[in-house]
């Protein structure tokens, strides 16, 4: 067994690994709160400089208009051809390149004066002709289809997209699209 003095010595010394432990681990843990508290505050400077960023956008478009019916005007057609929407159409599924290909089956259905109830159409309806351009495509390239809608937004005629139909298919098979858009010519 121990001597008193040595029993003493040991437990000052277990004493004074303790305090030194608590201390260092204080440090450690100081030192990782920290950092993590340095990291929020970068971020939030990040995330604040983003707001001002976007407030300033928001600022320098405040002002910005929405076209008159003047401008929305050069962008619908006064004469409706269904021969020339059909040819145009075409073009541009031909162009997203999915006329390209034989094994694929797309049908272009244009039809006037539509049926179409309420909402902003009906308003349109009053304004406009309107005529519905249906599209039935299978194909297995949905990234066509994306690129073939947004050619339809950019060219100079007005093209609204009603909607879209598919049906998903099993493995290796064409999924079968129907896309309706509408499009705007002056009343007669």
């Amino acid at each position: 067994m121990l001597s008193k003095r040595a029993s003493d010595i040991i437990f000052v010394g277990i004493m004074i690994l303790v305090v030194i432990g608590i201390v260092v681990m204080r440090f450690i843990v100081l030192g990782t709160m920290d950092e993590r508290i340095e990291e929020v505050e970068s971020e939030n400077q990040q995330i604040q400089d983003e707001i001002m960023g976007l407030q300033g956008m928001v600022g320098e478009h405040r002002d910005t208009e929405m076209p008159s019916r003047s401008e929305l005007n050069q962008r619908v057609p006064a004469i409706f051809s269904e021969d020339q929407l059909r040819f145009y159409v075409n073009a541009q599924l031909e162009l997203a390149g999915i006329l390209d290909s034989q094994e694929r089956s797309v049908d272009v259905e244009i039809s006037q004066n539509p049926n179409i109830s309420g909402g902003s159409y009906g308003d349109a309806a009053n304004q406009f002709d309107i005529v519905r351009v249906g599209i039935d495509i299978e194909t297995n390239d949905i990234d066509e289809v994306r690129q073939f809608i947004d050619q339809m937004y950019e060219i100079n005629q007005v093209f609204v997209l009603q909607n879209i139909r598919y049906d998903v298919p099993d493995e290796d098979e064409y999924v079968e699209l129907t896309v309706n858009l509408l499009t705007f010519y002056d009343l007669d």
